[in-house]
C-alpha cells in the first residue's frame, strides 16, 4: 500500500527486483496507476507472493509529468513462509 499525491496521472510507476538483480530487465511492474489527485490517495496492488532474500523498491513518474509525493509505504512480511507480498 502507498499513500501518494500525484500532480498527473500515473501509469504502474511501482516496480520491484528480487535478491540484488539491478539489470535493466530484472524490474518487474507492480499493476496498477496513480490518479492525478491534488490530496492524499491510496494506491493498494493486488496481492502476489514471491520468495527473495531481498526486495528493491523502485517508485519513477514514468509519464515525466507533474509532480509526485510518497507519503508512507506499507509492504506486508510473513515470517512463517519467508515470503514477501506486496498491498
Amino acid at each position: 500500500m502507498a499513500n501518494y499525491k500525484s500532480s498527473a496521472a500515473q501509469t504502474n510507476p511501482i516496480s520491484y527486483a528480487l535478491d540484488g538483480d539491478d539489470r535493466p530487465n530484472a524490474w518487474t511492474a507492480i499493476t496498477g496507476n496513480f490518479d492525478a489527485e491534488g490530496f492524499w490517495e491510496e494506491f493498494l496492488a493486488q496481492p502476489t507472493s514471491f520468495e527473495c532474500k531481498t526486495l528493491r523498491l523502485r517508485i519513477t513518474n514514468p509519464t515525466a509529468a507533474g509532480t509526485l509525493e510518497i507519503n508512507e509505504l506499507v509492504i506486508r512480511h510473513d515470517p512463517q513462509t519467508l515470503k514477501l507480498s506486496y498491498s
